[in-house]
């Protein structure tokens, strides 16, 4: 159904030859004739008032603000004589119908969510064509094996709007009658069959059998057909089945192999890699052919080539389809660095730039290999730092020749190198000018371009301060700013006079924000977003910035800032800000394994932009061998610098420990401040614990914990984010800093001042080689005279385990009872380091080293109590993060404990 607007003009006022008259009275009115009342968002767009003169521009500007709201299919203005020669003006709105809903009858249970969302259909947009979704929906519900399905959508009038009623005959699900293949090697038909999921039999569907097809195509290349590609097709059958067919166009087995490179093997395995996954393209060929060249030429051959052979039957097999792809490599010499000659560097140059021409050529070491393009590049980045020194003659030469008086082996060439630079004279800034009529000082012009009287002259510095000009004025409300600029040098003086033109063009201010398309939002919660108000300069950076704050938010799936064009000149531009609402519910699960849970699964259902003000909530649960949680949040609006103001949450957990088991519940509250510069999450929490089926002696937990624990803390956290990849890190480094005290004054049973450290860093060493280390320390005292030494049991520290020290169990690296059951302790102190290295495709491998563990009590600590381990272990990388095994072997006595431990979970120890 398609809505066609128009916007019409009617009844102009006559005589417009004569002085213009007054506006005696403006009306809206819906066209249909409704009394309902006219929003007041809508009124305030009507830029005509009574008491104002008939200007037609002002009447035809009211008329696009109101239909730039998206909300009404025509707007019509009427005027009418009133007394005195006065005008009446009355609006007539048309609305635009809407969705109010989407109602699906006759889906399949577990196709609702999938249906809906293919569907597309969202409350409170235009009424689309109907037929596009029925053939979406149809086509989609084929795919899932409904080939019969029929799909229905009517617009139901409701009110002004409509409802879409979404009628689904989906008919039985089809089932896999026969799979044929073409092409496929007999010995590999039920394998294809296998990796497809075609078996006869199985239910029909084209969208999951489509997706396994890369992976059938990887089965055979892994057999030797490295050009193997395969292509599905299915037919429905009068039975109601389907058949499917896969055909393969293998191509001969196909073997590679790489001659004279000097490469170990697993550097040719991996070479070679992208073929054996990706197939024998020429593409991925000529890739191995370039990337082989360039690790000769990056060993210092500089004549290197590389023949890429293809031949065919090299075993000359009567009848054998094969083919042999070779790269054989010809490194000719290698080119090493011998002696290094700078010259040209004038006595009266700058320290900093003799510094710099003496770093540029550091790297150029004697015996290093020989790269000429390395060495070409140097000397043009040399010649760029010497023009934006305000050098802007400045030339710098590379040239290298052999070093014949050297004696050397046959397949070796030492060669001499020379650096040649003419800085010529330096230029600085002598004077800066302005010219043009801007309302700014001359002085506020000067630091907006970021350049002053005796800075040295560079035609890159004189361009990026016209940039920055122009953008310093268009933030300042001249949009359409223009700046050139001229930098002649000053006869016989080695300075340059640079002078600025400006056309500033029109002055603009913030005038009238359109917001279109909300449904729930209320309009104040975008507004409070905006980082400008109506009457304010309007610049291009407070435009982006407005856009990129609303995209922030996370409640709209599309944000558009407009200016409208104005109907006459004014220095009042009007904003439309049109949005798209996204979903407001989501709904999120998971499994995984941990060594304190073992096998876990969770579910979080959330709620976005409660009450329209852009709140949140939501619940989540949790259920593991070794106990469960259930966490229930509401979340603040975030501010427009992205924190989130306030954070309540409430939670119940139970947990099976080694020691003992316990439910906690409590509630928290969390806000979030900038202290000096930094950001710090402040929090208040209050937790009630009950401890029971205890392992371990009354005494260990003390009397006054052996009951329900009650405990009353705020605290304080610093955290330090700058990893490249939260859940797979190679560079960059994540820190965190919690102070947390708990006062009988609060109204806690056990009072106590705790604090953790927390530091990790991860280092790229070469390739795909991870240095990853870790510390972690923590130290917490009680209070009072009378409290026991030791913090409550559920408060305590605890290392050893996959994630802390794995020389020891979960929770053992510590203080334990007569019978081993961990105690925990009120200090902390472990390092970790760890080596992360590839082996083959996403299997890694890592060797590691843990030290330290937990102590009773501070001052408790000896040197000779820090437990040592070392280990190794493997990760394979899957999409929710890499599935670890690691064994560490502690050393020193051990006693009668066992020295080496095995650990399974999913992710990283830190």
């Amino acid at each position: 159904m398609a809505i066609a607007a128009a916007l019409t003009l009617v009844g102009a006022f006559p005589g417009a030859a004569r002085a213009q008259p007054t506006v005696e009275s403006v009306e809206a009115v819906w066209g249909d004739g409704s009394q309902d009342p006219i929003p007041p968002e809508v009124l305030r767009l009507i830029a005509v008032r009574p008491g104002d003169r008939y200007r037609p521009l002002a009447v035809r500007q009211s008329v696009k603000q109101i239909f730039a709201l998206g909300r009404f299919r025509n707007v019509r203005v009427r005027s009418e004589p009133g007394e005195a020669g006065a005008v009446r003006l009355r609006f007539h709105l048309d609305h635009l119908p809407r969705v109010v809903a989407a109602d699906f009858s006759g889906v399949p249970t577990p196709l609702r969510s999938g249906l809906a969302e293919v569907a597309a259909i969202s409350a409170g947009v235009v009424p689309p064509d109907l037929v596009p979704i029925e053939e979406r929906v149809e086509a989609w519900l084929a795919d899932q094996g409904y080939l019969e399905a029929a799909v229905d959508v009517r617009a139901v009038p409701e009110g002004r709007d409509v409802r879409l009623a979404v009628e689904v005959t989906a008919g039985s699900r089809a089932r896999i009658e026969s799979f044929e293949t073409e092409g496929v090697p007999p010995e590999l038909v039920r394998e294809m069959e296998r990796i497809l999921g075609t078996a006869p039999g199985r239910l029909w569907d084209e969208t999951e059998v489509f997706a396994r097809l890369p992976e059938a195509e990887r089965r055979l290349r892994r057999e030797g057909f490295l050009a193997a590609e395969g292509a599905l097709d299915f037919a429905p059958l009068d039975s109601g089945g389907v058949r499917v067919v896969l055909t393969a166009v293998t191509g001969p087995r196909i073997s590679l192999a790489v001659e004279e490179s000097a490469l170990s093997q697993a550097a040719i395995r991996r070479l070679l890699e992208p073929i054996e996954e990706g197939g024998a393209t020429a593409d991925a060929v000529e890739a191995v052919r370039a990337e082989l060249l360039a690790r000769l030429v990056e060993d210092g051959h500089h004549e290197a080539s590389v023949i890429v052979v293809r031949t065919e039957d090299p075993a000359e097999n009567a009848g054998a389809d094969r083919l042999e792809i070779r790269f054989t490599a010809v490194p000719g010499p290698r080119y090493v660095i011998g002696a290094l000659e700078l010259e040209g560097l004038a006595p009266d140059l700058s320290s900093d730039l003799t510094d710099r021409a003496a770093q540029a050529t550091a790297p150029f070491r004697e015996g290093r290999p020989f790269r000429e393009a390395e060495w070409t590049a140097t000397a043009e980045g040399l010649r760029r730092v010497f023009r934006r020194a305000g050098h802007p003659f400045a030339e710098a030469g590379s040239a290298w020749e052999m070093d014949a008086g050297r004696e050397e082996p046959e397949d070796v060439r030492t060669v001499s190198l020379a650096l040649i630079v003419d800085a010529g004279p330096r230029i600085r800034i002598g004077a800066v000018g302005f010219e043009g009529g801007t309302p700014f000082s001359d002085d506020e012009l000067l630091a907006a371009a970021g350049i002053a009287v005796g800075d040295p002259w560079s035609t890159e510095a004189v361009i990026a301060a016209r940039e920055d000009l122009e953008s310093w004025l268009a933030d300042r409300g001249f949009l359409d700013a223009a700046v050139t600029a001229d930098a002649p040098l000053v006869a016989g003086t080695p300075e340059a006079a640079v002078r600025f033109s400006i056309r500033s063009g029109d002055y603009s201010t913030v005038g009238e924000i359109i917001v279109a398309g909300l449904d729930v939002t209320r309009e104040s919660v975008v507004r409070n977003q905006l980082p400008f108000a109506p009457g304010e300069p309007l610049g291009r950076a407070g435009l982006l910035e407005s856009r990129r704050r609303l995209a922030a938010m996370g409640t709209f799936s599309s944000v558009e800032v407009d200016l409208l064009e104005p109907e006459e000149a004014v220095s009042d531009r009007n904003l439309l800000i049109r949005v798209v609402e996204g979903p407001r519910t989501s709904l999120g699960y998971g499994a995984g394994y941990s060594e304190r849970e073992q096998v876990r699964g969770e579910v979080e259902w959330s709620r976005r932009n409660l009450f329209g003000r852009n709140h949140s909530g939501s619940l989540f649960a949790r259920v593991s061998l070794k106990g469960n949680r259930l966490v229930a949040t509401y979340q603040g609006a975030p501010n427009p610098d992205g924190r989130n103001p306030v954070f309540v949450s409430a939670f119940r957990e139970a947990q099976d420990r080694e020691s003992l088991d316990f439910i906690r519940s409590g509630v928290a509250l969390q806000v979030t401040r900038e202290v000096f510069g930094r950001e710090v999450f402040l929090r208040y929490d209050f937790t009630s614990s009950e401890l029971f089926d205890l392992k371990i002696a009354p005494n260990e937990i003390d009397r006054n914990y052996a009951d329900n624990l009650w405990l009353s803390t705020v605290s304080a956290s610093i955290v330090t984010d700058t990893r490249d990849d939260p859940v797979n890190p190679r560079r960059g480094r994540f820190a965190i800093w919690d102070l947390e005290w708990s006062s009988a004054l609060l109204g806690s049973r056990a009072p106590y001042l705790k604090t953790l450290v927390q530091q990790y860093a991860y280092f790229p060493v070469t390739g795909s080689v991870v240095l990853a280390a870790a510390l972690r320390a923590g130290a917490a005292v009680t209070i009072g005279p009378d409290e026991p030494v030791l913090l409550p049991i559920t408060q305590r520290f605890f290392a050893g385990g996959a994630t802390t020290h794995r020389g020891f169990q979960l929770d053992k690296a510590g203080p334990l009872d007569d019978s081993d059951y961990p105690l925990g302790g009120n200090l902390l102190l472990l390092g970790n380091l760890e080596i992360r290295f590839p082996l083959v495709g996403s299997l890694r491998g890592a060797v590691f080293s843990d030290h330290g563990g937990v102590h009773s009590e501070v001052g408790s600590i000896r040197v000779g109590d820090l437990h040592q381990a070392v280990g190794a272990g493997l990760r394979y990388d899957t999409p929710l993060g890499p599935v670890r095994f690691d064994y560490g072997i502690r050393l020193g006595d051990v006693g009668a404990d066992r020295r080496g431990q095995w650990h399974f979970t999913i992710g990283h120890a830190f």
